[in-house]
């Protein structure tokens, strides 16, 4: 009996509850009315509307009156519709446009027409090939440039005067500023193009779009090392900082890596070149190729010195063009930097290949190949790398980042006297000597210092040099050129040596009395004397025999010279005279050709010779190039050692630095050599017999 008290108990709980909730809805949702008024349905209530909106409001009704008749109540019978009404008004000329701030933090503005568009010269203007056709395009009065107002009458003015400059051939020449480490190339490895053509391909793209010669890049580095050491050049992975030091661009350092701090070497880069104008030097443009906004108040700051300034951006497709002397910038649309990094590594198709090159599927052509010829201005790089103090210079494991000297760099020159060494240079050597008198290295005597400085000073345009050749010690390697090649040039080296022309060239060697020139392949003779030289065949083979025949020409000729005699055959005396041989088992021809006035190098075999100044009895120890190695080198060499500015074997220039003169690899001239094949033993004897005659 007491549990269906207390269900009932429950249940009336319940209800009571759901009276009290349902009467709180009501409370909340209001309550909604509807009239009856003849055929017409009015639904009254706070949330009618939304009723209706939501279709909610839809009724039913039958209306039913007895005076109708039939055909009233079927008009009558039908679903009638609640009329809606809209919360968001309709909008006039489309969705309206988003309210934001420029990238310059200026709220926007509408035009005179009323359409909404940035404030001054904003609007990006679509690229044409190069920007300065773009610009040229946006002043047109023919269609919708882009530039209107102020803004195009500044950018005509701009234009005219670039058209004068390139006119008069003063177009000035622009540096690129590269923020390398912003916008990047990959490194990986690749086997497709070289990275020096691959890096030169940018650099056409680079200076065609903004139609300005480039003569200077510079970027920065972010290395440990003081130089590129040798293994990054043979690795194969691409740093594409080393191929522009190759290609000529200004490389910077700094370290350790650290937010803004290449950004601080480009600030302080632009105030150099900035300030280098400003003190009257060649007027350039600037360009800068970085994603970075934190260069806007330099870039302004140079533009507001008259400076044209190009900020190539092409991770976002942007450039922006600063003219000189202006106040503003025009925006142009490039393409983006992914587009470019892919037509710029295709090993197939080269993207600056003739129009007709191009093929209907390939597209429009899109890019003009620029001009670049960088300055090599290796000299103004800066280093701003900072270690811990603890970092020593030596050795390279402390921590000092010193590379060993390296043949690709320029800095690695072999030790001992250089190929290009003269007598003149080892002798103001032995002029500068500080240690014992007396001694082989030591300070010279002052008999013999003066001795020197007389003869050198006595030395003149015009004079020429005799040598005379002990080929049985003093022998050439056949490598490389041919062995008329290489005694020609074996003969310019002797001339760039004694800095002075040679007329004539005595060669000694011992010869079996059957072989004649020309009669085997190895044989020498036979190229020297197709090139004019006066050939001493010596049998039998005694070693001394050999330098005693040279000995003997030296003595006839100093005869000669003490005779007065001032001229052989129409061709002046030497005024030098260099023996090589290994050993001068009787120097007396020697001294007897100094006294007669002509100076005497005896060139031994081991990077030491003996000079005889003329007229004195002195003689001066001098280093020189060691045979062999001199023998190896001019088989390699592709140019006269002699030239300024080339590369040569014992000392190679940097692969980035320019060659003074094309590799010639027949630089010996043999054909141009002009000898003197008379014999001095009969010019003497002439000479004596027209002596007694006279007598």
């Amino acid at each position: 009996t007491r549990l269906p008290e207390a269900g009932r108990f429950v249940a009336a709980q319940l209800a009571l509850l759901f009276a009290v909730a349902l009467g709180l809805s009501a409370l909340r949702f209001g309550f909604s009315f509807v009239a009856f008024n003849g055929a017409k349905i009015v639904d009254r209530g706070p949330w009618a509307a939304l009723r209706q909106h939501y279709g909610r409001g839809l009724l039913l009704v039958e209306a039913r009156r007895p005076s109708r008749s039939s055909s009233q109540q079927a008009r009558s019978s039908r679903l009638l519709l609640t009329p809606r009404q809209a919360i968001i008004p309709r909008p006039v000329a489309g969705p309206p446009v988003r309210q934001k701030l420029n990238h310059n933090g200026k709220s926007p503005a509408f035009g005179p027409t009323g359409s909404w568009r940035a404030e001054g010269p904003m609007r990006s203007i679509l690229l044409n090939m190069t920007i300065r056709r773009t610009l040229r395009n946006g002043v047109s009065l023919e269609g919708r440039g882009g530039l209107r107002g102020r803004y195009r009458d500044e950018v005509i003015k701009h234009l005219q005067e670039l058209d004068t400059l390139s006119a008069n051939g003063e177009m000035p020449p622009s540096v690129l500023f590269w923020d390398i480490e912003n916008v990047r190339i990959a490194t990986w490895k690749h086997f497709g193009l070289p990275t020096s053509k691959t890096m030169g391909r940018f650099l056409k793209w680079i200076s065609g779009v903004t139609d300005f010669p480039m003569r200077r890049v510079e970027l920065v580095q972010v290395t440990r090392d003081s130089k590129d050491p040798q293994y990054v050049h043979l690795s194969g992975k691409r740093n594409w900082a080393v191929t522009l030091r190759k290609l000529g661009a200004v490389v910077h350092r700094t370290w350790p890596p650290m937010d803004d701090a290449a950004d601080v070497i480009i600030f302080e880069r632009m105030q150099h070149h900035l300030d280098e104008m400003a003190r009257g030097g060649p007027q350039r443009v600037f360009m800068l190729m970085t994603g970075d906004k934190g260069f806007r108040p330099m870039v302004e700051s140079a533009q507001s010195e008259g400076t044209t300034v190009i900020v190539i951006n092409p991770l976002q497709g942007q450039a922006d063009y600063y003219p000189g002397g202006c106040s503003f910038s025009v925006p142009i649309q490039i393409p983006v930097w992914g587009v470019i990094k892919r037509d710029m590594h295709n090993p197939y198709l080269d993207p600056f290949r003739p129009r007709e090159e191009w093929l209907p599927h390939h597209g429009p052509p899109r890019y003009v190949s620029g001009n670049y010829d960088l300055d090599f201005a290796h000299h103004e790089e800066l280093d701003r790398r900072v270690f811990h103090k603890w970092i020593t210079d030596e050795p390279r494991w402390i921590g000092a980042f010193e590379p060993p000297k390296s043949f690709v760099d320029g800095t690695k020159v072999r030790p001992g006297v250089r190929l290009n060494d003269t007598v003149v240079a080892a002798l103001h050597r032995a002029l500068a000597r500080n240690g014992t008198m007396g001694t082989r290295r030591g300070k010279l005597v002052p008999a013999a210092r003066e001795a020197v400085e007389r003869d050198l000073a006595s030395f003149k345009d015009g004079d020429t040099a005799a040598v005379f050749w002990n080929f049985e010690d003093m022998y050439l390697l056949a490598q490389g050129p041919t062995r008329q090649e290489t005694v020609a040039r074996a003969v310019r080296w002797f001339e760039g040596l004694l800095d002075m022309p040679v007329q004539r060239v005595e060669v000694s060697k011992i010869v079996e009395p059957w072989d004649r020139p020309g009669s085997h392949g190895n044989d020498w003779l036979y190229p020297m004397q197709k090139l004019g030289f006066f050939l001493h065949r010596v049998w039998p083979p005694k070693r001394e025999k050999v330098d005693t025949v040279l000995s003997g020409s030296i003595a006839a000729l100093a005869k000669v010279a003490s005779m007065g005699v001032k001229e052989i055959g129409g061709r002046p005396l030497p005024r030098l005279v260099c023996i090589f041989s290994e050993d001068m088992y009787f120097d007396d021809p020697l001294r007897d050709a100094q006294q007669a006035g002509i100076s005497v190098i005896w060139f031994g075999l081991d990077e030491r010779a003996i000079y005889y100044p003329a007229y004195s009895d002195q003689q001066v120890r001098i280093d020189v190039t060691k045979w062999s190695q001199m023998v190896a080198e001019i088989t390699l060499a592709d140019r006269n050692p002699f030239t300024p500015g080339i590369h040569t074997p014992d000392a190679p220039l940097a692969v980035w630095q320019k060659e003074a003169s094309p590799p010639d690899f027949t630089w010996g001239k043999g054909d141009e050599l002009d000898l003197d094949l008379m014999d001095i033993k009969e010019i003497l004897a002439d000479a004596l017999q027209s002596e007694r005659v006279e007598a």
